[in-house]
């Protein structure tokens, strides 16, 4: 799973260096903080629908979800991001061959579509559950 991760941070930064952008690490870390905080909201929703019989606070308070974004790409930043670690990581993934590299874009863009739509269907689920259960008496 390290090396998949590492792959994925390979494709993110070497596509942000290529098209020149301002912030390659934060193009980079983004997706990543993104799907996670997906991930983070359908195992909240869980929890409190089916343990707290309640709604997520993260979802009513708007300021709480902007601080918890905030948060969540500061974590990210700071666990992810070394900038030797990441010039190894560059140098590990730089000889792939085509049919590696043609192999890894998909694996990386079904990691990063695939589980945000999951998550999105498995938070819509949840909620719409969590509304039945506490709309009845």
């Amino acid at each position: 799973m390290k090396r998949f991760y590492r792959y994925i941070i390979y494709r993110l930064y070497e596509k942000a260096l290529k098209k020149r952008s301002s912030v390659p690490v934060m193009d980079t870390i983004t997706p990543l903080a993104g799907l996670h905080m997906l991930m983070f909201f359908v195992l909240a929703e869980l929890f409190y629908t089916f343990v707290m019989h309640a709604t997520s606070p993260l979802m009513e308070h708007m300021s709480l979800l902007i601080v918890f974004v905030i948060i969540d790409l500061w974590v990210h930043y700071k666990l992810f991001y070394d900038k030797n670690k990441w010039n190894n990581i560059m140098e590990e993934f730089k000889n792939e061959s085509p049919e590696e590299r043609r192999k890894g874009g998909w694996c990386v863009a079904g990691y990063l579509i695939g589980g945000s739509l999951l998550c999105l269907g498995l938070f819509i689920i949840i909620v719409s559950i969590g509304t039945k259960l506490h709309l009845t008496p």
